[in-house]
């Protein structure tokens, strides 16, 4: 179960942002100060069960953090390039620890794993590719997109664990057709550093009363050293119906 902090005023969160168009470049300065969007994953205690290897009870805890950032895009013919950046002085992790080199004993003595405060750093780059199928097809009615981004986090302590979110590869191709009725788009999410991957195809079909429906598969493929190993071969498949007043 997460541990949430308490409905205090001093974990409410405030956040300001400044656009401007600098020599053709689209520039957005941010600040955010309160809870972290984004949890620590803290072990807690070991799980034992019998003829299965000693387990580990990992519990997401969330932090008062302090963030600046920054986002650059540009448009240069049928691209849309695009750098973020976000810096916190303040942002807490988790103490790692060397598993190989404990028995199970030595574990459960240093649980619940320490945590505090370091500098960290997180940015993205990536671009927009509105593809120009209508040069070729002039029926084609839709806007075909390809979104490609690659993203990194990292703390200033190298004693922490590594960010959850961390050397991730985004994929995208989108299109709609039928006066942009019928969307399609088919969304990976590749994590280098472990070789895992999500693969996700959606279709949405919007009626001319409003109502629209939905469905979507998850493709999970998750490797043995990745934060999201426990999903592995846990592929499912959701649907939602919505009706527009």
């Amino acid at each position: 179960t997460p541990k949430a902090l308490s409905p205090d005023i001093a974990h409410s969160g405030i956040a300001a942002r400044y656009y401007h168009t600098i020599a053709g470049f689209d520039v957005l300065v941010s600040a955010y100060h309160g809870p972290d969007r984004e949890p620590y994953l803290v072990p807690i205690k070991t799980v034992l069960q019998p003829n299965k290897p000693v387990s580990i009870l990992v519990q997401p805890e969330y932090a008062i953090v302090n963030m600046a950032g920054t986002a650059i895009s540009k448009s240069y013919g049928d691209f849309v390039f695009q750098i973020e950046a976000v810096y916190s002085p303040d942002k807490t992790g988790v103490v790692d620890v060397d598993f190989n080199s404990l028995t199970p004993l030595q574990l459960q003595t240093l649980l619940p794993f320490k945590t505090r405060k370091s500098h960290f750093v997180s940015y993205t780059a990536g671009f927009n590719y509105f593809i120009p199928v209508r040069r070729y097809f002039k029926e084609h009615e839709g806007q075909a997109i390809f979104t490609c981004e690659w993203s990194q986090s990292h703390f200033f302590d190298n004693e922490l664990t590594t960010p959850m979110l961390s050397d991730i590869v985004v994929l995208r191709l989108q299109d709609s057709f039928i006066n942009n009725k019928l969307e399609l788009q088919v969304s990976s999410f590749i994590e280098t550093h472990t070789q895992s991957y999500i693969v996700v195809p959606r279709i949405r079909y919007t009626f001319d009363c409003g109502l629209s429906a939905e469905i979507s598969y998850i493709y999970l493929h998750m490797t043995d050293d990745s934060y999201f190993a426990s999903y592995n071969n846990n592929d499912c498949v959701t649907g939602r119906v919505s009706y527009e007043f």
